[in-house]
């Protein structure tokens, strides 16, 4: 007997969907909520699975009312604030900027798994409060600096992103170094790491989704 799986997400939120169809069809017995009040304020029986964002990245002030811990949590660096709470509680956070092949595997992973038991260790949030750091760190970039970064994940040279964008080369290298020194980082390749693991960078993942780069003739 399929276990009941329910998963509560935004009206306008499209992955909420994607998670309610991919997850019937890998044997789980699926419903779909378009609001919290299925798991603000009430003991939630159903394994939940909590989107808080939608498309636009919109986020529900009723989030900070939740009392129940859903077993998986899935939103943006910019939502990790409002999960570290559940995810010292037990719930699973992942990053809605994964991959879904990825993403829906690891959702599967997690509604398999025992929920802690009351009085258990509490979990480490480091890695979440390190995102959360880094997320702040890159917010406070400039639109410039973030287009040279963008240019420097999609594998542009210094030389190039100046010739690109019609900027001297020690204007881009400028900006270049303004943005390992608010990201408190030593290389370029540490800066993209990062930009990497936080997420959200929306052009790059749109031109990987295409198979095209910055290098493309258009």
């Amino acid at each position: 007997m399929s276990q009941h799986v329910s998963v509560v997400a935004p009206r306008a939120a499209s992955l909420g969907a994607a998670l309610t169809a991919t997850l019937a069809a890998m044997g789980w017995s699926t419903e779909r909520s378009y609001d919290l009040s299925g798991v603000v304020g009430a003991c939630c029986q159903l394994l939940t699975v909590l989107v808080v964002e939608d498309d636009d990245g919109s986020v529900p002030e009723t989030i900070g009312l939740l009392t129940t811990t859903p077993r998986v949590c899935i939103g943006s660096s910019r939502a990790l604030p409002l999960y570290l709470a559940l995810a010292e509680r037990g719930s699973t956070v992942l990053n809605r900027d994964a991959p879904f092949a990825i993403l829906i595997h690891l959702v599967d992973e997690a509604l398999r798994e025992n929920s802690p038991r009351p009085g258990s260790a509490p979990v480490d949030t480091t890695p979440l409060r390190d995102r959360i750091i880094e997320a702040d760190a890159l917010a406070r970039l400039t639109p410039q600096e973030l287009a040279t970064l963008k240019s420097l994940m999609e594998g542009a040279t210094a030389s190039e992103i100046a010739t690109r964008s019609f900027r001297s080369l020690n204007t881009v290298r400028s900006q270049i170094r303004a943005v390992l020194c608010k990201l408190s980082v030593s290389s370029q390749t540490a800066a993209t790491a990062l930009a990497e693991r936080v997420g959200g960078v929306a052009p790059v993942h749109h031109g990987r989704a295409r198979f095209t780069n910055i290098g493309d003739v258009r």
